[in-house]
């Protein structure tokens, strides 16, 4: 007998801390849709056992994220002064008609040969100072950075 007792009350226990069912079948689509009463209700019930709540509208998370090193590119421009420019100019030679004369026979004749025109020589050229814009690695260490969620 006093098992039987012991067992109903813990079978009236047992139901009376149950949640209801929280979802709602319907049956024509057979898809699961929650109740909103139970979604407030289940939310209360999570906050009462030390748990943030079902919804975590208001509440606010920090997240620590780690950012490694890495290089950024920056544009900038420069001033480049005037400087002298040494180029070697090639010699020129051309083909060319020549008059030869030969002293013993006392003979002349045109030949092509090939002749030196213009020697090879130095030139040094001045370049005036001008404007550049140059791409810059610069290395940016890695940092903490805080999301608040």
């Amino acid at each position: 007998m006093k098992t039987t007792v012991l067992a109903a009350i813990a079978f009236l226990a047992v139901l009376a801390y149950a949640p209801p069912a929280m979802a709602e079948t319907h049956q024509n689509s057979g898809s699961t849709r929650v109740r909103e009463g139970d979604r407030d209700r289940d939310r209360d019930h999570d906050r009462d056992r030390g748990g943030r709540g079902g919804d975590h509208r208001g509440a606010r998370v920090e997240v620590k994220i780690w950012v490694p090193g890495h290089y950024e590119i920056s544009v900038e421009r420069v001033w480049v002064s005037g400087y002298y420019v040494t180029e070697i100019i090639p010699a020129r030679y051309e083909r060319r008609r020549v008059q030869v004369y030969d002293p013993e026979s006392g003979e002349t004749w045109y030949e092509e040969r090939v002749v030196l025109i213009e020697p090879e020589h130095v030139v040094r050229r001045w370049v005036e100072g001008y404007w550049q814009t140059r791409e810059v690695r610069n290395w940016v260490p890695g940092y903490w950075r805080i999301e608040i969620r």
